[in-house]
């Protein structure tokens, strides 16, 4: 949609400050003032840069500008601080922010940030000229070409007068008269103002290669510049038929953008000519270019359904893949695929008459993208500020776009846009928001009326109208169908043109029923009850109706549901639904990953589109001689593959494990052995689909197969690799039988620690204890060849043959091998085709090692997070796959020359790509991302480049030309058992070759009494048990497995000692935490949780290794092993893989090294030991006892040690590093003047630095190799620093500790690095401060690799997620605990929200389901004494018919009613000298009882009256009130039980009249007195009639009061803190940590022990009291941590 040019757009210019007039947004001290020097009025910006600002135009709007020049006139207020920011956009249809400020001091450019230093500008009036397509041909490399400006933002301090957008380039002469700078005659123009051109002539002539020259890019600018004025180019008309443009992924290198807006062509048509469609030049790229094309996509995201759609020509359907969308022609299969989400496609949806199609990725702010699919061009991009997304719903005519998610704080919210115009110009503007607390699963726009909308969820169905600018609903009443979950909505399509009366709507359940709703009257007509099982989905077009269910099965009904037309049974549960607009065909996606289409006239037989896995892909396979291809997956499937149909021809299913590797047999067709997690090796016949052998010789999972070709017509050999560092050599002609085994490097589980060559004479591998070295033996006697030692990388010396020199000579023409650094290891090789070169991954570079001449040479390809890579069979191209600038991208290189290294950019995943492999005659190439695999048509040369053959330096041994004689296959089992055993101890085999096996010699040094230190002069981030030393529990009543009555499955709750028991992985979506004594592994995306149990103390340190597969928790206590103890946990499995115990009391700190060889571990002041471990083995290695007391460690870098590390004391660092004797050497360092401080944190951001934080706030750079302080000492806050991580930008220093005396709160600064010296600018300070908390100190935080997104936490229980950036910082509370032990809990009536209170003084209200806090109370202080503690909350209860109503009590006898929608409060004192102890609603809510400390109990009605009116004796003598509770069955009866000093428990009935609250007193009913030496008492009504539970002492009592006598008796172990009954089972806390559990009705007995510290608090979900078969759910608190356990009553009753 173009804009009508103005006067001064003829004349050649904008002034955009004009233009945006009334679509300025302005923030902070903006103002209009006169300038004298101008003699104009200016705007004058005063304040800091992130809090003031003028932005042209208002956010989420754009201009539109194509002017290739800005020229802004102003003036810096100095010294002060601005910034001139200004958003760009380019051919590569994304946008580029170019930040120019007198804070940076060199320019620096991500992908979609660049910023400047501008330190030209000063007080003198300049004007600034900015050629922007300069300065993206300059800081993109020419990957794109600027477009238009769309939004122009100054801050900080400046005066601007204006800012003109512009095609022509002035001179200072030449400005607009309008903006002519007044002068004086006598005075020259560049004496009175300055010029400022950007980009500078240095930064241009670097950029001329870059520069267009051709008449292709020549005219492309040209039609750019005539473009001018529009927001957008004018849409494309959709082509005719099916013909769609064929734009592929064509960038070559330098492109850090995304692939924002592109639809590549999937077909399987010939190869095109070798031209360059698109005309880019630059630097050199390979040929043809593009020279890849993605071919078909295998996959389908299927978690949450209603995903696959039809287009309006019923001829295609669209479906998501992780991030992209995938457009399928279901006649042919031909593929199209629109790529622009960064995060997997979360939901759908498609307009009923318009291309307009919108997708919604999943995560937090996520992003909405809106398509045209007919031409597959993004129109619009939509930022949100959802937590998460749930649906979303085009309109029929594509006028309004309607979202459904959840807010940042956990509320519901609906968000309706307004998208009329988006094909035009890609507005969308937001019409109305509506935040609520309904549960909604769908919501659709009604096609009926655009402005209409229908919802359905758990419980109910409504009915939305948009008027003006809000939302108004309606519910439907639903009766005796309200207590199900609705999933789907479908209207009646053909009823559009009927009356109003007779449109109707489907909604579908959970419990196979279908509900007919009628538009108009809102009233529920009919209820279909269709199927068993729930159904998922739903679709109605002209008069038929389909239905997906969980039982496999998709239905077509007409309308009036008598018997269904049409039935098609699944291979999974059917989650998405689709009829085509013509009512013909039926498409359906499965949650095993099956999409099929249907043909409903005349059904025969449905047509399977595709089938793919449903979880993480390990591995692919190609077979050699035909385009078939085999994937394995942690699904547990095996499928085979037509990789030119992209159909599957085969699958395996495997049951109880999973395969993580495969390959092909070399000979003999469809056989492919496949390496399994449990260790196992099988050998499967895909034709015949049967096992033809099976081993197991590992103890890990088996990571790499390959096959080794023998002799022709002799039988193969079989290689394994797993990741416990072995490689085991099968014999097939023995039935694969063990024949020999080497000991390797452990590499982690993603890396290939082995390669095989393609004419099978070799094997390569790591050495077993030299990460930098790689073993070239034979592959036939195992004989070492060479062994190639990686040089450092600064350094690249030529090799010597390899035929000429020894092991040792090699070493001496390097280097030694140990002097690099410990994060520096072969991590992948691979032989060329050729079997010419060997290459190998080395920390972030590729390196190729030539096996005929012996050199060694480090390529310039840098490949950062490098995944996998492979060469093409003629062993000219390299395939890369690797991450950048958060993409994960393919990197097609050319081989033979690595000098200049031509590439481009193949593709742009959300997963990263963990294998990559080209078919035997290199025209395909696959990859394997997520749970898809990725066909593509490789468009270069497969011709095989033969060269004149030389003299292979290489030693070898041929094959013996007869066959071999049979194995001795025990001798054989017992020489690999013999092998595994001495690598695991450390002993040495007369059978093993020196290279293969290290003797350990293991020395432990004797104890040294660590000088006694007290604990308040410990810094806080020293461990302190912040509970309870609770005794450990003795469990008398352990349920065989299988027959548990209760599961823990998750736990609401953060460890707050303030120390880093926090860690964040955010490429896994990995949040590791404790809670007491359990270690807490949550998903960050869905919040799932899974549970390590095994620790018995509360867990003191947390550490994962650098590739997240292995975690590290140690225990703060010794437990009943005597030793602190320590466990490494596999994090795939959620196994303990070791215990390992050697500390005499707790352990500080943990840290794994860089390589995952070592792990270090760090005592506490009790006893201060250093242990340094082995991970994979779990052996000690060494131990040495310090005099200091340690507070933290961490691993550095350094040049001469493969293990060296850092602890921080009071006033010293000891440097430590571990001999090739297996002893610590350390050096200690005195930290000068900060003498008398602790140092509470260590960060080592490369090789050679180290960065100390100390526990008064200030922090210092190191160097690691001279053990010398640079710089001096920094200061961040007052307090001490708990925290600190960095990048080469910035260092990020958490302060706060475990509390903050200062008042200034807890917080997060951010310094700016220099990248040449790592120094911070000491006159600049810290760029950012981030405040988390008013009181309580940040305790840990973790950050991404970028420090754009992290995680902190702090004192009080609060997790926060940080997004930062350059400009500003955004603070989200993710989840928040109590800050003290837990008092008492309770639930609604519903069932659906919790409360809590707590000695911290608060009140705070949970929704249940996924624990999100819906209410907290504010602490009550003592406003006559400010300094004392808060009041304790020390009982709640909710209201019996209002959930929103809640009652607590406090501890210096008050009582408060709360609101939680209002967040109100009424308060009121009813004792006066003691605190509330206990307290409960009676009556249906009109009163509370409470009781107290001195014998009393006082009734006291609801508000607002809240004045207490009758009071109760509860005992003649001394006692305290321990317990209230009123019967549901009777409620007019209420119990009371207190006791006393001498041990006597008095449990009294009382009834009252209804209408007695004016003063008559209640009837005492009964009275019964208990023995009860420990002082505890609890008592609830049961379901039986006149029945109470008692839990007095150790002693579970059930007591009838109208025959007063003890029923049944059963002993619990011991006293009891908390009771509560569901019928028939009473659940009982008691001090040593036990939830006992008993059956009243049959006497079984069930215990079960998870928390760390005693019991306090449990309740049953009161929507399942009464309901015993249905299940329900048990929570119980301990301490600040909340442990919801899964009830199976069914198992009690077996």
């Amino acid at each position: 949609m173009s804009r009508p040019a103005s006067g001064a757009a003829a004349a050649g210019y904008v002034n955009v400050l004009k233009v945006g007039l009334r679509r300025t947004e302005r923030a902070g001290v903006v103002a209009d003032v006169l300038d004298r020097r101008l003699s104009r009025s200016v705007t004058r910006l005063t304040g800091s840069i992130e809090q003031t600002f003028l932005r042209v135009p208002k956010k989420g709007k754009m201009l539109g500008l194509c002017g290739q020049r800005l020229y802004v006139i102003c003036r810096a207020l100095a010294p002060r601080p601005f910034a001139l920011q200004f958003d760009v956009g380019t051919t590569a249809q994304s946008l580029t922010r170019f930040s120019l400020s007198n804070t940076y001091k060199a320019a620096k450019a991500t992908e979609h940030v660049v910023v400047m230093p501008l330190q030209q500008l000063g007080t003198k009036w300049a004007v600034i000229c900015i050629d922007l397509a300069c300065m993206v041909q300059t800081y993109t490399r020419g990957a794109a070409a600027f477009t238009r400006l769309e939004a122009v933002q100054l801050c900080g301090n400046l005066l601007v007068w204006a800012v003109l957008s512009s095609d022509m380039e002035f001179a200072p002469t030449t400005l607009p008269p309008e903006f002519a700078l007044p002068k004086q005659k006598d005075q020259k123009w560049e004496q009175t103002y300055d010029w400022i051109g950007l980009p500078k002539p240095g930064e241009i002539s670097a950029a001329q290669p870059f520069t267009a020259s051709s008449e292709e890019d020549k005219k492309r600018q040209e039609d750019v510049r005539a473009t001018r004025f529009h927001r957008y180019p004018p849409p494309q008309h959709p082509p005719e038929e099916d013909v769609l443009p064929d734009v592929t992924l064509n960038m070559s290198l330098g492109t850090q953008g995304s692939l924002s807006a592109s639809l590549q062509r999937q077909s399987t048509a010939g190869r095109p000519s070798s031209a360059n469609p698109r005309g880019i030049t630059g630097r050199a790229s390979l040929h043809p270019c593009p020279i890849v094309r993605l071919h078909k996509t295998i996959g389908y995201s299927g978690e949450l359904g209603h995903n696959i759609l039809w287009t309006g020509d019923c001829r295609h359907i669209v479906f998501p893949v992780d991030s992209s969308l995938i457009k399928m022609n279901v006649a042919t299969g031909e593929q199209w695929c629109m790529q622009g989400h960064k995060l997997p496609v979360f939901v759908l949806s498609l307009s009923a008459y318009t291309p307009l199609l919108a997708s919604a990725e999943d995560g937090p702010n996520a992003t909405i993208l809106l398509w045209n699919v007919d031409t597959g061009m993004m129109v619009s991009l939509i930022e949100t500020q959802y937590r998460t997304i749930r649906c979303l719903s085009v309109a029929a005519n594509g006028s309004l776009l309607c979202a459904v998610g959840r807010e940042p704080h956990g509320r519901n919210l609906v968000v309706v846009l307004n998208t009329s115009t988006s094909m035009k110009d890609g507005n969308a503007n937001v019409l109305c928001t509506h935040t609520h607390d309904y549960n909604i699963s769908c919501m659709k726009i009604s096609p009926y009326e655009v402005h209409r909308m229908v919802s359905c969820g758990r419980d109910n169905i409504r009915f939305w109208r948009l008027k003006g600018d809000a939302l108004h609903v309606a519910a439907v009443a639903l009766g005796e169908h309200s207590h199900h979950n609705f999933t789907d909505i479908a209207f009646e399509m053909d009823s559009v043109g009927f009356s109003e009366s007779r449109r109707r709507v489907f909604v579908s359940a959970d419990n196979g029923s279908v509900l007919q709703v009628n538009a108009a009257t809102l009233a529920l007509e009919y209820v279909f009850d269709l199927d068993t099982g729930p159904i998922n989905s739903l679709s109605v077009w002209r008069g038929y109706c389909a239905t997906g269910s969980c039982n496999n099965l998709l239905r077509v009904w007409p309308l009036d549901f008598k018997n269904f037309s049409l039935e098609a049974r699944n291979e999974g549960s059917v989650i998405a639904t689709d009829l085509s607009c013509d009512g013909v065909r039926a498409v359906s996606g499965t949650d095993t990953g099956q999409i099929a289409v249907v043909d409903i006239p005349g059904y025969s037989h449905q047509n399977v589109l595709m089938r793919s896995h449903t979880n993480l892909v390990y591995a692919v396979a190609i077979e050699p001689s035909t385009h078939e291809a085999t994937t394995v997956s942690r699904d547990r499937a095996i499928r085979v593959w037509d990789l030119d149909s992209c159909k599957q021809l085969f699958q395996f299913d495997v049951t109880a494990d999973f395969a993580c590797s495969v390959c092909y047999h070399p000979s003999k067709q469809r056989v492919i052995a496949c390496g399994f997690d449990s260790g196992f090796i099988r050998v499967l016949d895909i034709e015949n689909t049967t096992t033809i052998d099976q081993c197991k010789q590992h103890k890990a999972a088996v990571t790499q197969v390959a096959y080794c070709a023998g002799a022709p017509h002799q039988p193969a050999r079989l290689f394994s690799y797993a990741a416990d560092g072995f490689i085991v050599v099968y014999d097939e002609s023995n039935h694969y039988q063990p024949a020999d085994m080497l000991v390797t490097a452990v590499i982690p589980r993603a890396s290939c620690g082995m390669a095989l060559s393609s004419d099978g004479k070799r094997v390569a591998y790591v050495a077993q204890h030299e990460t930098a070295c790689v073993v070239i033996a034979d592959t036939h006697s195992l004989t070492e060849l060479a062994r190639l030692r990686v040089p450092p990388a600064t350094t690249t010396p030529s090799m010597p043959p390899v035929s000429t020199t020894t092991p040792t000579a090699l070493a001496s023409a390097l280097g030694r091998a140990d002097t690099l650094g410990p994060s520096l290891f072969v991590s992948a090789l691979q032989f060329s085709p050729d079997c010419t070169e060997l290459l190998c991954r080395f920390g972030d570079e590729l390196l190729k090692f030539n096996l005929s001449t012996g050199e060694l040479s480090p390529s310039s390809i840098a490949a950062p997070s490098c995944s996998s890579f492979c060469v093409s069979p003629n062993s000219q191209y390299l395939a890369v796959a690797c991450e950048e600038s958060g993409n994960n991208v393919i990197r097609i290189f050319l081989n033979k020359d690595w000098t200049e290294h031509p590439q481009q950019l193949g593709g742009s995943l959300c997963f990263p790509v963990l294998e990559t492999a080209f078919t035997g005659d290199g025209q395909m190439l696959v990859t394997i991302s997520g749970n898809a695999t990725r066909v593509w048509n490789f468009l270069g040369s497969t011709d095989y480049f033969q060269e004149p053959p030389e003299e292979e330096i290489l030693p070898h041994q041929e094959p013996p030309p007869e066959p071999p004689s049979p194995v001795d296959a025990e001798q054989v089992s017992k020489k690999v058992t013999a092998i595994q055993q001495a690598a695991e101890l450390g002993g040495e085999h007369e059978q093993l070759q020196p290279s293969f096996v290290r003797l350990l010699d293991l020395r432990l040094p004797n104890r040294v009494p660590v000088p006694a230190v007290a604990s308040q002069s410990l810094p806080a981030r020293h461990y302190r048990p912040i509970l309870k030393n609770a005794p450990l529990p003795e469990r008398r009543h352990i349920a065989p497995p299988g027959t548990e009555v209760l599961s823990l499955y998750s736990i609401h709750g953060y460890s707050q000692a303030p120390k880093g028991l926090f860690l964040w992985r955010p490429k896994l979506s990995l949040v590791v935490f404790a809670a007491g004594n359990v270690v807490v592994l949550e998903n960050s995306k869905t919040g799932t949780q899974r549970l390590l149990l095994g620790h018995t103390e509360e867990v003191s340190a947390l550490a994962c290794d650098r590739l997240g597969a292995v975690i590290a928790s140690a225990a703060g206590r010794v437990d009943a092993s005597g030793s602190g103890q320590i466990r490494l946990w596999d994090v795939t499995s959620a196994a303990c893989l070791h215990v390992l115990c050697y500390h005499a009391a707790g352990v500080q700190a943990l840290c794994f090294a860089p390589n995952g060889q070592f792990l270090v571990s760090v005592g506490t002041c009790e006893d201060s030991v250093v242990c340094v471990w082995n991970p994979q083995t779990g052996q000690l290695l060494t131990a040495c006892a310090c005099e200091h007391v340690l507070h933290c460690v961490a691993f550095v870098h350094q040049i001469h040690s493969q293990c060296c590390f850092v602890t921080g004391s009071c006033g010293s660092i000891l440097f430590w590093e571990l001999g090739a004797d297996l002893q610590l050497h350390v050096m200690e360092v005195s930290t000068r003047e900060q003498q008398a401080t602790h140092v509470t944190a260590l960060v080592s951001p490369h090789p050679g630095a180290l960065y100390a934080g100390c526990s008064n706030g200030m922090f210092s750079m190191w160097d690691v190799n001279d053990r010398r302080l640079i710089g001096g000492w920094w200061q961040a806050q007052p307090a001490e620093i708990a925290e600190m991580c960095c990048s080469s930008e910035s260092l990020v220093v958490a302060c706060g500790g475990a509390s903050v005396s200062s008042g200034d709160g807890g917080a997060i600064y951010v310094f700016p690095r220099d990248e040449s010296t790592g120094l911070i600018d000491r006159e600049l300070g810290p760029v950012r401060r981030l405040p988390l908390h008013d009181t309580a100190g940040v305790i840990a935080m973790a950050w991404d690799d970028k420090l754009a997104h992290g995680m902190a936490s702090t004192a009080d229980g609060s997790v926060w997620q940080v997004e930062d950036s350059d400009a500003c910082a955004n603070l989200h509370l993710a989840r928040s605990n109590h800050a003290a032990p837990v008092t008492a809990i309770s639930f609604d009536y519903l069932g659906t929200r919790i409360v809590s209170t707590s000695e911290d003084g608060t009140t705070r209200v949970w929704q249940f389901d996924h624990f999100t806090q819906l209410f907290s109370s504010k602490p009550r202080k003592n406003k006559d004494n400010p300094t004392a503690p808060v009041s304790a909350a020390t009982a709640c209860s909710f209201h019996p018919a209002d959930a929103d109503v809640l009652c607590s009590g406090f501890d210096d006898g008050c009582v408060a009613f709360y609101h939680v929608k209002h967040s109100q409060r009424r308060l009121c004192r009813v004792f006066s000298d003691g605190p509330v102890t206990c307290l409960c609603f009676a009556y249906g809510g009109s009163a509370v009882v409470v009781g107290g400390d001195a014998a009393f109990v006082r009734i006291i009605p609801a508000p607002p009256a809240v004045e207490p009116v009758l009071s109760l004796r509860a005992s003649p003598s001394p006692a305290r009130v321990r317990c209230l509770h009123c019967c549901t069955a009777d409620p007019q009866c209420f119990l009371m039980g207190c006791t006393t000093a001498d041990g006597k428990a008095t449990l009294s009935v009382w009834r009252c009249a209804e209408q007695t609250w004016g003063g008559n007193q209640p009837v005492l009913e009964d009275t019964a007195e208990f023995e009860c030496p420990s002082g505890f008492l609890v008592a609830k009504f049961t379901s039986e009639p006149s029945t109470i539970a008692v839990a007095c002492g150790d002693q579970l009592l059930v007591y009838h009061y109208r025959v007063k006598r003890v029923l049944k008796r059963f002993t619990v172990g011991g006293p009891a803190t908390a009771l509560d009954v569901f019928p028939p089972l009473a659940a009982v806390a008691t001090p040593d940590r036990l939830v006992h559990v008993v059956d009243t009705v049959s006497g079984a007995q069930q215990d079960f022990a998870a928390h760390c510290a005693g019991t306090t608090a449990l309740a049953f979900t009161a929507a399942a009291a009464g309901s015993f078969d249905s299940g329900g759910t048990l929570v119980s608190a301990a301490g600040c941590d909340f442990l919801l356990w899964r009830l199976r009553p069914r198992l009690a009753q077996r």
